[in-house]
């Protein structure tokens, strides 16, 4: 668990060094193999990862989350039908290990079939009804079949969930700009600059809003703060604002 989040924080060196550590000390533990898993994961070493993990299935093969996580390997590296083959594999180690449910939705969504997508993040959603980026989930599968009224509510409770958390605001903000919304998208995206001020793509999308609405001089302003807070994602920016002058 300590290594997941280490990896979700982008912590490399710390994970490395506990990885070092817990190969020298336990060699033959399988939760050694999924840190280090984790530590090639996050460098996106896919190959090293996927080896780390099948290691600690060889020595536990009912170690659960060795599963999943090499199904999410395979999955970042657009191998489908393998990946879905490790979280069934997961799921029948332990049923209600809702991470594997979540690979499943994120399969599936990730191929367009978001009728099935939103069948497995509910699932996993029902094992752990607390998890906003589950809740989430649900939401943008539900976004994309166009039943933009039952995303919302999904967004709607996980903000009362996690009233400080950034995604799903995003989420309902976005969806009012998807639906022609733009005064209330515009309100949502300007609380959201007050919770994450160094966050380019909430920027970048209040650029969008200006320049839908008419006003250049705040959308080009918007777009310029974004260009300054992602260098690498200036060619889209670039683009954006290249149309706005037009």
């Amino acid at each position: 668990i300590y290594s997941t989040l280490l990896w979700h924080l982008r912590e490399k060196n710390t994970l490395y060094t506990l990885s070092s550590q817990l190969v020298s000390k336990f060699p033959d533990r399988p939760e050694t193999w999924c840190v280090t898993g984790n530590y090639f994961s996050l460098i996106k070493n896919h190959t090293e990862a996927i080896k780390a993990f099948s290691k600690a299935i060889e020595l536990n093969p009912k170690f659960t989350y060795a599963y999943t996580l090499q199904g999410h390997e395979y999955t970042a590296n657009e191998i489908f039908e393998t990946a879905k083959e490790f979280y069934r594999k997961a799921i029948a180690c332990d049923p209600y290990h809702y991470n594997a449910y979540y690979g499943l939705g994120d399969c599936a969504s990730r191929l367009g079939k978001y009728e099935e997508a939103i069948l497995y993040f509910e699932k996993a959603r029902l094992i752990n009804p607390t998890n906003v980026i589950l809740i989430c989930c649900c939401g943008h599968a539900l976004e994309k079949l166009s039943c933009y009224n039952q995303a919302m509510v999904y967004y709607e409770l996980a903000c009362k969930l996690e009233s400080n958390s950034t995604l799903p605001k995003y989420r309902m903000a976005h969806l009012y700009y998807n639906v022609g919304r733009f005064n209330v998208a515009l309100d949502k995206f300007k609380e959201l600059v007050q919770l994450s001020p160094e966050e380019a793509t909430i920027h970048f999308m209040l650029g969008q809003i200006y320049q839908t609405m008419g006003l250049k001089k705040d959308a080009i302003a918007a777009y310029s703060k974004a260009m300054s807070l992602d260098p690498m994602g200036n060619h889209v920016i670039e683009e954006a604002l290249e149309k706005c002058h037009y």
